[in-house]
């Protein structure tokens, strides 16, 4: 589904440090941290 949203791991021209992390991870931490906002601005509103 959003899986066309997230860049592919690639080599850059100029260099830089390869990706120790899958994107997978990357997107279930977002998701964690959206929903536990979420949570607790509907607790404080209660």
């Amino acid at each position: 589904m959003i899986e066309g949203l997230i860049p592919r791991s690639r080599r850059s021209k100029k260099g830089g440090r390869p990706r120790s992390v899958g994107m997978r991870e990357v997107m279930n931490t977002i998701f964690y941290q959206c929903r536990s906002a979420i949570i607790s601005a509907a607790s404080r509103w209660a």
